[in-house]
């Protein structure tokens, strides 16, 4: 196999990598969703055990991309991308991280009265999975159009976090004696909306990889 025939697969196997990654967090923010709905402890305890694995593929993907630099010497093109992923892969870890964080949460939840979580949760998940859907989408293909519009969507998550600290607030004066489970759905909240964000920043990576540009 020539040298140039071996690069290719060795790029190729680099962005397998990251979709494969991308796919273990998905299936991470689909479990998260489901445990925050039900408050289901035991899913929680999953999602937490399952991020080490992720951990783990975001160090094998650096290692791998300062590999690829090393011996390769790559062109432009070439190192731009592999310099993207280097970022890209550290947004998608903390993307991970967080749903452990809302995990956590989830159990500590469980353990009290229940209350009723702000009605804004379930439009900011699904607005952040499509973003981060479509992230990985323009990833592949490159498509600059489709990373900026996911930059345009995180205006939405933004304003429903906001609707749902005042929805929030409003709760804890009706209802005082449930002031540690509002903090929790308030930090909940929060993750929620720094997930739609790390999103953003792998989407901002995009047109950086296809052209050289950054200025999204």
């Amino acid at each position: 196999m020539s040298t140039r025939i071996q690069y290719i697969k060795e790029l190729e196997k680099l962005n397998q990598d990251v979709l494969d990654m991308s796919s273990e967090i998905s299936n991470a923010i689909e479990m998260m969703s489901e445990a925050l709905q039900s408050l289901d402890a035991s899913l929680s305890v999953k999602i937490m055990d399952g991020d080490d694995v992720i951990d783990h593929m975001e160090r094998s993907i650096e290692k791998y991309c300062i590999d690829l630099v090393i011996k390769e010497a790559p062109v432009a093109s070439d190192w731009r991308k592999i310099a993207s992923i280097m970022r890209i892969v550290a947004d998608l870890e903390r993307i991970a991280d967080h749903c452990s964080d809302i995990a956590g949460y989830v159990i500590k939840l469980s353990k009290e009265s229940k209350v009723e979580p702000p009605i804004q949760f379930n439009d900011m998940i699904k607005i952040m999975k499509s973003m981060l859907s479509d992230t990985i989408n323009a990833f592949i293909t490159l498509d600059t159009a489709l990373a900026v519009d996911v930059v345009d969507r995180d205006e939405f998550v933004d304003q429903l976090f906001n609707a749902a600290l005042d929805e929030i607030s409003l709760y804890i004066k009706a209802v005082p004696d449930s002031i540690e489970q509002y903090t929790s759905y308030i930090l909940i909240s929060k993750y929620i909306e720094r997930m739609a964000d790390h999103a953003v920043n792998v989407a901002k990576w995009i047109p950086y990889i296809a052209s050289g540009e950054y200025k999204l």
